[in-house]
């Protein structure tokens, strides 16, 4: 499967979040190298937030 037919699933599937879908809309009207560029700075960056999260839930954890 090439990335155009996975695109197109995400967006086809009913269990892919709207904000996903609408994510990967405007993505695609963008300069491709900005868009991954960006893309992989917000999922740095979230996955920075949700690893502080869980280590304050989880006592003992750093």
């Amino acid at each position: 499967m090439n990335t155009a037919e996975k695109i197109q699933q995400l967006l086809d599937s009913p269990s892919t979040s709207y904000w996903l879908k609408s994510a990967l809309r405007a993505l695609l009207e963008r300069d491709p190298l900005d868009a991954a560029s960006d893309a992989e700075v917000l999922a740095e960056v979230m996955g920075a937030r949700m690893n502080e999260i869980l280590s304050k839930a989880q006592p003992g954890r750093a």
